[in-house]
């Protein structure tokens, strides 16, 4: 009896197994997807903010891989994580209609407007390599990829909200270009400039 009820349940894990994974998203799972990823950069802004302590900080924390940059890093594989799985849903989604994009160009905006805060936060940081330049490389490759995800997650908002894609693209490029930014001034930290 064992054994039929063990070989039932396989039978009918293979049978699920087999069965096609329905990943079209709705409006208002797209909007939650990126109010996720608002949370998570709401929740690095205060590492990211440039404090007093800071010189101090980047250094005590070298030999015991804590502080604020680790942080960073590791929060920056967070958002990587979450974004991927929101562009994945994606792919099997079909445009939507007007009204769906326009709560999704909302949720887009509130989404691009708290991770600028958090980049443009990074930005004033970066500051502080001159005293800890070892942390810009590891900080600058999390965020390309952070900026991979984001401008994939970006155009497929665009290609899937034909009547919101100019506010959409707007925010898009206004988000990478700060993006960019923090990510050049973590990407040259710790290089030495030769005199000519």
């Amino acid at each position: 009896m064992r054994l039929s009820l063990i070989s039932a349940i396989a039978a009918l894990g293979s049978v699920v197994m087999a069965q096609p994974v329905a990943r079209a998203l709705t409006s208002p799972q797209v909007s939650e997807g990126l109010k996720i990823l608002e949370k998570k950069a709401k929740g690095l802004q205060a590492f990211a903010q440039p404090t007093a302590l800071d010189s101090l900080t980047t250094s005590l924390p070298t030999a015991t891989g804590q502080g604020p940059f680790q942080t960073i890093i590791i929060g920056n594989i967070d958002i990587l994580l979450a974004g991927t799985n929101l562009v994945a849903q994606l792919k099997d989604t079909k445009p939507f209609k007007a009204e769906d994009c326009t709560a999704i160009t909302g949720s887009f905006k509130d989404f691009s407007a708290v991770n600028q805060v958090y980049f443009n936060h990074l930005v004033g940081k970066s500051a502080v390599l001159n005293g800890a330049p070892h942390f810009g490389p590891p900080v600058a490759t999390s965020l390309k990829q952070v900026h991979g995800v984001y401008k994939t997650l970006s155009d497929n908002l665009i290609a899937h909200c034909a009547s919101t894609a100019k506010d959409l693209t707007s925010e898009a490029k206004s988000l990478e270009a700060t993006l960019n930014l923090a990510i050049s001034k973590y990407e040259y930290a710790g290089k030495i400039n030769l005199p000519n």
